[in-house]
């Protein structure tokens, strides 16, 4: 077991973490593997994959993708070189294509790669494209989240629950609000 849904400081506002130290603690955790998952990033990926060896953790590379117009997000994780390349080929597409659409760019893209997603018209159009899809819980019970996993159930979609992992040490949390209230004060100007 190990989480899914990881996010260093290369996810602006919202991890504070380097990967060394999301590894350190994951390995003082027992976790044996790590997926770093970045907000429509790679920019950690070297670090990240140097870390889990000298941890002796299995990486596991993604990215989450947002979709700018929707505001929809979905977690990439990669199973092999095709689903690494079209990872890439996602995020070029993301930062560079005027018109990007999460529900239809992923169809391209989709082969090698396991897509974690809360959306159900989402999950719906990706499961019908033939994507590897997971209903993505979320990181406590809640009453959507069992609406969530009904539904995945009745239509043979895996679920799982997947906490927020962006913060390794004591002292992140209050890093973490400062930053997230500089964000919010930035946008209001």
């Amino acid at each position: 077991m190990f989480p899914l849904r990881v996010r260093s400081y290369y996810s602006l506002l919202q991890g504070t973490s380097s990967p060394a130290t999301l590894c350190r603690q994951a390995k003082r955790y027992g976790y044996t593997g790590l997926a770093l998952t970045d907000r429509d990033n790679l920019y950690g990926l070297w670090s990240f994959l140097k870390s889990c060896k000298n941890e002796g953790l299995r990486p596991v590379i993604g990215a989450e993708i947002t979709d700018p117009a929707s505001k929809k997000c979905i977690t990439c994780l990669v199973r092999n070189r095709k689903g690494y390349s079209n990872l890439c080929f996602l995020l070029t597409e993301r930062h560079m294509g005027k018109k990007f659409n999460l529900a239809t760019a992923l169809q391209k893209y989709a082969e090698g790669l396991v897509v974690l997603c809360r959306d159900y018209q989402l999950l719906n159009n990706y499961s019908r494209q033939g994507v590897e899809v997971v209903a993505d819980l979320g990181s406590r019970p809640t009453e959507t989240g069992r609406l969530l996993r009904t539904w995945a159930k009745e239509n043979d979609i895996i679920s799982v629950a997947t906490p927020d992992s962006d913060m390794a040490e004591e002292g992140d949390f209050q890093l973490s609000r400062s930053d997230h209230q500089r964000g919010t004060e930035k946008r209001r100007e």
